[in-house]
């Protein structure tokens, strides 16, 4: 299959977005992605996906949006460098850790937990996967309006999760861990928060959009009043009810850092 060609190409970079997104919304129920094996199975997930993707550039070169991004995306690769040079031995370099003249036998380095800066590592590279290969899937308008419905239904999915955890005292996905202000699946009640912010913003992206009339300069305000109602019972309300709850579940995890982080 020649990955030049357009229909093809295009639904192999369809697929290639809906695998990561929904790779990185599961993530949340693994406890926010919060714990080692978690992040180490989403990048390890990943990574065939993103090698599809460079593969796919290669062969069709990507469009204008995503070139305009090149820019501030390779800023990221000394961020990324840098953080591989503090795990690697340096020999005798006098920017080794103190913490290494313990050892004298071990190849010293820059960072005093290389395992922790080789997972940290593991994290951005995941970060960037995730970022490219979504933001080339959403270089197609249609495909990006279908990732913003799903991002506001799962995040007002989740926060009715947690608002029903919190209500009931019974939160299956953390269960003893559970704290008694939202948190849905986090075990960080500021991280929810920010991520309950994110929510919060596509919901009503999409319920504004959604809810937009023709705006007709003709039309009269009962056909604008009608047709706002119309679109509202089409599918509006279920975005409207996303950012009531959202907004719900972010006052109750009582997190200000969180909510500014978001």
């Amino acid at each position: 299959m020649k990955l030049s060609s357009g229909k093809r190409g295009a639904a192999l970079q369809g697929a290639l977005g809906w695998a990561c997104l929904i790779l990185v919304l599961l993530s949340a129920l693994a406890l926010g992605g919060n714990r080692l094996v978690a992040w180490t199975l989403l990048a390890m997930a990943l990574l065939p996906l993103f090698a599809v993707q460079i593969a796919l550039d290669l062969a069709r070169g990507p469009p204008d949006p995503a070139r305009r991004a090149w820019g501030p995306a390779l800023l990221f690769l000394p961020v990324l460098a840098w953080a591989i040079v503090q795990t690697l031995p340096l020999g005798g370099s006098a920017w080794a850790h103190p913490a290494w003249a313990l050892v004298p036998e071990a190849p010293v380095r820059i960072s005093a937990t290389p395992i922790r800066g080789q997972h940290h590592v593991m994290r951005l590279a995941a970060y960037a996967m995730v970022f490219w290969t979504l933001l080339r899937a959403a270089c197609d308008p249609v495909r990006a309006w279908a990732f913003l419905r799903l991002i506001a239904l799962w995040s007002g999915a989740l926060a009715l999760y947690g608002l029903a955890a919190a209500a009931f005292g019974v939160n299956p996905i953390l269960g003893e861990g559970a704290s008694p202000v939202v948190s849905a699946s986090f075990v960080n009640r500021n991280s929810y928060a920010t991520y309950a912010v994110f929510g919060l913003i596509a919901n009503l992206a999409v319920f504004l959009r959604v809810q937009e009339t023709s705006g007709r300069a003709d039309g009269a305000r009962h056909r604008r009043a009608r047709e706002t109602i119309e679109r509202f019972l089409g599918g509006g309300w279920l975005y409207g009810a996303g950012v009531l709850l959202c907004l719900a579940a972010l006052l109750a995890t009582q997190s200000r850092a969180g909510a500014l982080a978001g």
